[in-house]
């Protein structure tokens, strides 16, 4: 069985999974895993494409994860697809 090289990406969607991504990434080590529920934090990434973003009162949060698999030549791809959903931020004690 011959190895092959994975290339992990990253896909964020808001709303739907058919829609474009808002934000994409790409890497050749996985990502830490990530749950639905999940905080988003997303101050440090650009935001040109964004066109809705939380106010100060609110914050993303994980509404869905969907992963896809693929090969193409010698390379299997694994994208992680996070539907992201604008939500009141809670208060955390």
């Amino acid at each position: 069985m011959e190895t092959k090289r994975i290339v992990y990406k990253l896909a964020l969607h808001v709303d739907s999974f058919n829609t474009e991504a808002i934000w994409n990434a790409r890497a050749l080590t996985p990502f830490q895993a990530i749950a639905v529920g999940d905080r988003f934090a997303h101050n440090a990434l650009s935001l040109t494409s964004w066109s809705k973003t939380p106010s100060p009162e609110e914050e993303f949060r994980v509404k869905d994860i969907q992963q896809v698999f693929w090969e193409r030549n010698e390379v299997i791809n694994h994208k992680v697809q996070i539907k992201l959903e604008i939500v009141t931020r809670r208060q955390i004690f």
